[in-house]
This record gives structure tokens, C-alpha cells and sequence, in this order.
């Protein structure tokens, strides 16, 4: 049998813990169930986790993005409003329907689908998955 050194129980140490870090944000994130966009916005992490100054961002599609977050983080749809829908964003009406459908899996409500209007169809369906 073969004796593990100190270099290899480090390494078994590391790998565990990684291993833990891993099973926990895959926990905590619900993976599967909940869509978080992933976009690199520069200058928006406090905002993605406040959501106090997305009016502030400068391009559209930043502000959409950072309301999504704050919906969904705030547990509440009325933000998911202030997202506007655009040329000028190629992807807004995605972030709309999506705010609508990470709120109401947040909340494991399908009530909240009902506010979303034209999205409604689609964030029911998303809601079930």
C-alpha cells in the first residue's frame, strides 16, 4: 500500500474543498431552475446586487441587464417595468421575459407570469421547466 505524502494529502485538502465550494454555489444558485444572465457589465457589480442606480448605467442594454438582476435579487416584478424594450437593445424583449420568469421562480409563484403581458405564455411555459 501505498503511503501519501505531505504534497499529495495538500492536494486531496485543496480538491475537497473546491469540490465543497462547487456543491455549494451549485446550491445555492439553483442551477437549472434559475437563468442568470451572464454578460461582463463594467462598472455594474453593485448594481447587479443593489439595483439602486441601474437608471444610472449609460447603455440601454446595461440598465435592462441590471434590472433583470435586481428583480430577480428584490424579489420583485414591478422592476421588471423598467426594462425598456428597443431597437437600440437587441436583446430587451429577451431580458423582459426573462425578468418575469426568474422572478416568479424566486418567489415559486406562477402568479407573477400574469403580469408579464405579452411574455405571459412564455414565462409559464419557462416556469414549469
Amino acid at each position: 500500500m501505498k503511503v501519501i505524502g505531505e504534497s499529495g494529502l495538500s492536494l486531496v485538502f485543496v480538491l475537497l474543498g473546491v469540490a465543497i465550494l462547487l456543491a455549494t454555489i451549485f446550491i445555492s444558485l439553483k442551477i437549472g431552475r434559475l437563468a442568470i444572465p451572464v454578460f461582463f457589465l463594467p462598472k455594474t457589480s453593485q448594481q447587479i446586487f443593489s439595483g439602486n442606480n441601474c437608471a444610472n448605467q449609460k447603455e440601454l442594454w446595461q440598465r435592462n441587464i441590471c434590472y433583470v438582476s435586481a428583480a430577480t435579487k428584490e424579489k420583485d416584478a414591478s422592476i421588471c417595468e423598467k426594462i425598456i424594450i428597443s431597437a437600440e437593445d437587441e436583446t430587451s424583449s429577451q431580458n423582459k421575459a426573462l425578468c418575469y420568469v426568474n422572478v416568479a421562480r424566486v418567489m415559486d409563484d406562477p402568479k407573477v407570469c400574469e403580469q408579464a403581458a405579452e411574455f405571459r405564455d412564455y414565462c409559464l411555459s419557462e416556469y414549469k421547466k
